[in-house]
């Protein structure tokens, strides 16, 4: 199942219903789902395509769950990464997952700086929260202004197979380094939308 059909339902079936809470924020759908077309235009115009990955490093937020629709409608893979790992295997999972957009919370931007030290696939970072940006070599942007540079567009669409390869989540042992579990796309979306109302 197309994740983006969730999203489309709930869009034309309720439009304004409040959808998402976090913390101050509070969405319809109807603004979720400008958010999330905003940001399809985002991962394609960085000519990332299905099957390009998408990291994330980040608190439970509202900004994740755009992530996971977006991506899902173009057919990009998400990979969630720990941000209670060190940052050598923070790399490790960026460099094997062959990341190219990382969407990363400045509270974690340390651990991140020194990830990102030896990596040239990575496009772009672009950062949540309200801390400063560390320096790096690769480009880096503040989510928020940047997908409302996208906004009031209509979302794409790449229409993603049930097959297709929709995450990435690493996990290991008590020894050895960490191994990605894939989730398709047929998994992934067991959790459509629904109108009642989701706290983050």
């Amino acid at each position: 199942m197309n994740l983006a059909i969730s999203l489309k339902r709930a869009l034309s079936q309720w439009p304004d219903k409040e959808a998402f809470v976090d913390g101050q924020k509070r969405l319809t759908y109807g603004e979720f789902g400008k958010r999330v077309a905003a940001l399809t235009h985002i991962i394609v115009n960085l000519g990332l395509a299905k099957g390009s990955t998408i990291a994330v490093m980040a608190p439970n937020c509202l900004e994740f769950t755009e992530l996971y629709f977006a991506a899902a409608c173009i057919g990009a893979v998400l990979c969630p990464i720990n941000y209670r790992l060190a940052s050598h295997e923070i790399e490790q999972i960026l460099e094997h997952s062959e990341t190219q957009l990382l969407v990363c919370h400045t509270d974690f931007a340390e651990l991140a700086e020194v990830a990102l030290v030896n990596l040239s696939r990575i496009k772009l970072v672009a950062w949540l929260g309200a801390g400063s940006l560390p320096d790096t070599k690769v480009k880096s942007v503040r989510y928020e202004p940047y997908l409302l540079s996208q906004w009031n567009k209509e979302l794409i669409d790449n229409q993603a197979e049930g097959s297709d390869l929709a995450q990435i989540y690493y996990t290991s042992g008590t020894t050895g380094q960490a191994k990605g579990v894939c989730l398709p796309m047929k998994m992934s979306a067991t959790m459509p939308l629904a109108p009642s109302l989701s706290s983050l």
